[in-house]
This record gives C-alpha cells, sequence and structure tokens, in this order.
C-alpha cells in the first residue's frame, strides 16, 4: 500500500526542524552588516561629493575676482548644508590675482568613519581641490 503525501510529509519533517532558523539566524547579520556598510558608504560619498561642490563653486566666485575671505565664506555656507562646516579647513591660493592666472580652492575634511570595524582608521579625511583660471 503506498504512503499517502500527508503521511511522508510527517514522517520526514523531524530531521528538517531548525534548518530555516539556523539558516535565518546565520543569514540575517551578514545582510545587516552589508547594509550598514552600503549605508555608511554611501554617507562618505555624500560629503565627499558636497565638499567637491563646494570647493567647486569657491573657484569660480575665484575666477570672478572675489577676496580670499569673500570664497571661504561661500566655501563654509555650502559645507553647512551637510553639516560639515565646522570641522573643515579650507585654503585658499592665487585669490585676487591677475586674469589669466589660477586660483585654487583646496578643502580637508575629517569624518568619523560610519563603518566602525577593526581594521579600519577611526576617521577619514576627505579632500577635494578644484582650480580655475581667473577671467
Amino acid at each position: 500500500m503506498p504512503i499517502s503525501p500527508m503521511r511522508r510529509s510527517r514522517r520526514y519533517r523531524p530531521f528538517g526542524r531548525g534548518q530555516a532558523l539556523l539558516e535565518t539566524a546565520l543569514s540575517i547579520p551578514m545582510l545587516l552588516a552589508l547594509v550598514w556598510g552600503v549605508l555608511g558608504f554611501g554617507r562618505l560619498y555624500a560629503a565627499q561629493l558636497a565638499i567637491l561642490n563646494a570647493s567647486r563653486e569657491g573657484a569660480r566666485l575665484g575666477a570672478l575676482g572675489q577676496s580670499a575671505s569673500r570664497i571661504e565664506q561661500t566655501v563654509l555656507e555650502n559645507l553647512a548644508d551637510m553639516n560639515l562646516a565646522l570641522i573643515s579647513q579650507v585654503a585658499v591660493h592665487g585669490a585676487g590675482g591677475k586674469t589669466g592666472e589660477q586660483v585654487q580652492v583646496l578643502i580637508t575634511t575629517p569624518i568619523a568613519n560610519p563603518v566602525a570595524m577593526p581594521g579600519l582608521p577611526e576617521r577619514v579625511s576627505l579632500l577635494a581641490t578644484c582650480t580655475m583660471r581667473i577671467e
């Protein structure tokens, strides 16, 4: 007499108990670590884009003949949107020069590493520079 599907599933069920729970318990921490890493590196990338844009804005002002203090102020205003103005260092070279000379804006921003893992540094220093010719 053949075994019905109901009886067969009951007969083999005890051997698979806990397998799904074990697989879930092993995979969820890895999945969460992956998501945490992606979000952390996304935050670093967004900060890098913000300081790159701020350096470009400052260099553009320098190319239009603005003073170094005005350039620094504008760069820090742009960085304030990402809460990076207080920790950033801005250096302006060549502002107020003659037509055809170059103005350079250099921004250095130390950021706490959002993916704090053993072997990785606590702080990451982001750097952006932009150079334009004075018009």
